[in-house]
């Protein structure tokens, strides 16, 4: 998923694409043996979606309204254990609210402050995995994020 849950933001604030029955069954398939990978919009606009934001562990809160540099920092994680500690990019520093236990594997930070940014849980029989950076073109092709996406995809997939 990397959408945030509005239809149309210029056009109309409260016109969401997403109910509660919705995510309900998006939590169900997780549950069953589904895997789900929410990155950057994807956690944005979910935060009143209490089925999905409990199945993945946090939501987007808020980012500064101009980019600044963002630091991500791996944690000690099975996914990035091999990996540099860090690499930064011109981003929108994402703030998420944590909202149960998750398995951290990146942290964000800037002038703006911290917060946590990459993460992996199991859910019953299913995966989920979120990653917060970035929508620029520049961080689209950093060698580092292709590279967390494409691990992030491979563990959803049971092929790590």
């Amino acid at each position: 998923m990397a959408s945030e849950n509005r239809l149309e933001p210029e056009k109309d604030e409260t016109a969401l694409w997403l109910t509660e029955e919705g995510a309900k069954e998006i939590a169900a398939y997780v549950e069953e043996g589904g895997a789900w990978l929410a990155w950057h919009s994807g956690l944005a606009g979910y935060d009143k979606l209490t089925s999905y934001i409990t199945m993945l562990g946090g939501y987007f809160t808020h980012h500064p309204e101009q980019h600044t540099e963002v630091t991500y920092t791996y944690s000690n994680h099975p996914l990035t254990k091999d990996e540099k500690e860090s690499f930064v990019l011109l981003d929108e520093h994402y703030f998420i609210k944590q909202v149960n236990p998750i398995n951290l594997f990146s942290v964000s930070s800037s002038i703006e402050g911290e917060s946590v940014s990459g993460w992996t849980k199991t859910i019953a029989d299913g995966k989920v995995a979120a990653y917060t950076p970035s929508h620029t073109k520049e961080g689209l092709a950093s060698v580092e994020l292709r590279e967390d996406l494409s691990r992030l995809i491979d563990w959803c997939l049971n092929t790590v």
